[in-house]
C-alpha cells in the first residue's frame, strides 16, 4: 500500500453456510476519497462494511487501513489486537439504528465522514452519492461490477446489471422531479 491509499482490501470472500455473499472483492481507497457504494439489496454491500470492521470475520482476505493489517484467514492467531486497532482507525452509521437526535440525517451520515476523515459510504440515495462520492461502485451478487467517477456511472454505464439498477432509481427521480 503506496502512501496515498488508506483502505487496501484483497481478495475478500465471505459465506454463510452455504451462501458466497462476497466473491474475491478487491479495493483500495485513496487518502480524502469519498466511495459510494451502490447496488441491490443482498449484493453483500453491508456484509462487505461489516468485514471491514470485524462486525462479521472473513473467511478469506486482506484488510489493510491505515497501515493496520489482518489476515482474515488467520484470525485468532494473535490478530486480535490487530483488529482492535484497526476498529480505533473505523465508525460506521447504520441505516436503521439510533442516530443523534440532535442532528439532521444528513449530519449523521457525515459524522463517520468527519470523524475518521471520509472512509466508504453505502446508500441507496442516488442523488446523496451523486454528490458526495469521488468514486462511485457498484456491487451485485457479491463482486464489483463497475466503478467509476459519479458522471460516468450515472451518466454512462457500461455494464447492464448496473444500467438496469439504476434506470428504477433515475425513473423514479424523473417522476418525482415532475410531480404535481
Amino acid at each position: 500500500m503506496d502512501k496515498t491509499t488508506v483502505v487496501s482490501i484483497k481478495n475478500l470472500h465471505k459465506s454463510f453456510e452455504d451462501v458466497e455473499v462476497l466473491k474475491g472483492i478487491d479495493m483500495e481507497i485513496k487518502k480524502g476519497e469519498v466511495v459510494a457504494i451502490l447496488g441491490p439489496s443482498g449484493s453483500g454491500k453491508t456484509t462487505f462494511l461489516r468485514c471491514l470492521n470485524f462486525l462479521e470475520t472473513a473467511d478469506k482476505g486482506i484488510i489493510d487501513i491505515g497501515g493496520h493489517i489482518v489476515y482474515c484467514q488467520d484470525i485468532g492467531k494473535n490478530q486480535k489486537k490487530k483488529i482492535i486497532d484497526l476498529r480505533r482507525n473505523t465508525a460506521m452509521v447504520f441505516q436503521n439504528y439510533n442516530l443523534f437526535s440532535h442532528k439532521t440525517l444528513i449530519e449523521n451520515v457525515m459524522e463517520g465522514l468527519v470523524i475518521v476523515h471520509k472512509m466508504i459510504v453505502v446508500t441507496h440515495e442516488m442523488a446523496f452519492a451523486r454528490d458526495v462520492a469521488d468514486r462511485v461502485v457498484f456491487m451485485d451478487k457479491g463482486v464489483i461490477v463497475e466503478q467509476g467517477t459519479p458522471k460516468e456511472i450515472f451518466t454512462r454505464p457500461k455494464e447492464d446489471r448496473t444500467k438496469q439498477f439504476l434506470s428504477r432509481f433515475m425513473l423514479l427521480e424523473t417522476s418525482e422531479n415532475y410531480t404535481i
